[in-house]
């Protein structure tokens, strides 16, 4: 099996360090970080009963850099243009219209749950992937 080499162009929050993320818990005894699995750490803000919602809706979580190493964007969704490997994406003006709507209730969900980002964090990525 081959390697995938991709561009994400996606409008949303760079959070590459993972301090910041709330699914990040520190072990006093080890020394040592300890990262949840976003779907895991989720599943556990829902109110019992509720778990049929698998991902926040608005939200989408954008892996990018490896499949070993992951780091994250949370973007708005819909937001995301993908240019594999070999092949060139056209992006027009109209593309990179964010819905304020939108791109507020990312704003609020970072609120929520106290994920906290500089002001320079919020905007278009253009990121890569190798896995």
């Amino acid at each position: 099996m081959g390697q995938s080499t991709d561009a994400y162009l996606v409008y949303g929050i760079n959070i590459s360090d993972e301090d910041k993320m709330p699914w990040k818990t520190y072990d006093p005894e080890t020394y040592e970080d300890h990262f949840e699995d976003f779907e895991d750490w989720w599943a556990k803000q829902q109110p019992e009963g509720e778990l049929d919602v698998e991902e926040p809706e608005d939200i989408e979580m954008v892996w990018h850099y490896s499949s070993d190493y992951p780091m994250w964007i949370l973007a708005v969704p819909g937001t995301q243009k993908t240019a594999w490997r070999g092949s060139p994406v056209s992006i027009t003006e109209p593309d990179l219209l964010v819905d304020p709507d939108k791109r507020q209730k990312l704003i609020d969900f970072c609120e929520k749950y106290k994920i906290k980002y500089e002001a320079g964090q919020l905007g278009w990525w253009l990121c890569s992937y190798w896995g």
